[in-house]
């Protein structure tokens, strides 16, 4: 029996002691696990299960062994708080193939928050996109997860970046623009019209986007934080074969995931990405989902010790 977070048929998240389905793997106890966009889309019915709740959510974390040694778990990889139980769980069973070790447990936090939107960050702009040192690229929803994590890869890359939000911040020495002035000073900000556009907003920003596009723009869509139905304009596709991907870093072969969160890791330790993060006992995992929604920090939930 292990303290889990589960959701109801109706989709009230509460805690219960529960069966966790220990699968053939490495062992590991608790130790962090960022609420992601994904885990609370998971609870809100957003996706359908392949099996019915009780099952205990999280899509990624961070586990120790017996013998001490800390790993994160890239749950989603095999169905973790989909098909099968997830990180949210005292203790969890995974495949080696899954677990990344880490060289110490003294980011544990971080690794959670973090990994995830690190890796489709790096291989969004490199496996993707494609890019190129001094190509044009804008980022929607700077302030997010996703966004944040393009900066710090987009340093790496040596891009030119802007930096749209609602906000209009900017940051690492990009220029920032706020959404309602991205017709208006988005393409003189950038030097040009994009060649890549990061989009993990989704809804009208995406059509709004489009305008500032260079022919052939890769327009890479991640998410849809403002909405799943994007009004586009269609003479853009046809006049400037503009194209628009779908992103899902699961489509990436074995290989390719393990490089880019092996990279991702290197980015946490090396301290070139560095999250706003909020730690929330495990206990308190119902408040903390709540919390989620509201805040703009990375809400993590960590173990009383480890």
């Amino acid at each position: 029996m292990t303290i889990a977070l589960i959701a109801t048929s109706a989709n009230v998240i509460n805690f219960e002691d529960v069966n966790s389905s220990l699968d053939e793997g490495r062992k590991l106890r608790f130790c962090a696990s960022q609420i992601s966009p994904l885990d609370q889309q998971i609870a809100a019915g957003f996706f359908p299960l392949s099996k019915q709740w009780p099952i205990s959510l999280g899509t990624s974390g961070v586990g120790i062994d017996h013998l001490g040694k800390h790993y994160f778990v890239f749950a989603e990889g095999v169905g973790g708080g989909f098909s099968r139980g997830g990180t949210h769980s005292s203790e969890f069973i995974f495949p080696e193939e899954v677990l990344y070790p880490l060289p110490d447990g003294t980011k544990n936090s971080e690794i959670a928050a973090s990994i995830i939107s690190l890796a489709t960050a790096h291989s969004m702009l490199k496996d993707i996109a494609k890019a190129q040192k001094g190509d044009r690229v804008l980022v929607l929803g700077g302030n997010g997860s996703v966004g944040q994590s393009c900066i710090t890869v987009g340093v790496q890359l040596g891009l030119n970046m802007l930096i749209a939000s609602r906000e209009g911040n900017s940051y690492s020495d990009y220029p920032g623009v706020s959404y309602d002035k991205l017709l208006s000073e988005g393409t003189k900000k950038l030097g040009g019209r994009a060649q890549i556009i990061i989009d993990p907003v989704g809804g009208e920003l995406s059509g709004i986007a489009m305008h500032l596009a260079e022919v052939d723009c890769r327009h890479i869509l991640p998410g849809f934080s403002a909405g799943a139905i994007m009004p586009l304009s269609a003479p853009h596709f046809l006049g400037g074969e503009h194209q628009l991907v779908g992103f899902n870093l699961l489509r990436r072969p074995f290989d390719i995931i393990k490089s880019r969160i092996e990279e991702s890791i290197k980015d946490i330790y090396s301290e070139r990405f560095k999250p706003v993060i909020r730690e929330i006992p495990f206990e308190q995992g119902v408040e903390a989902y709540a919390l989620a929604l509201a805040s703009k920090s990375r809400i993590v939930l960590v173990a009383d010790a480890v």
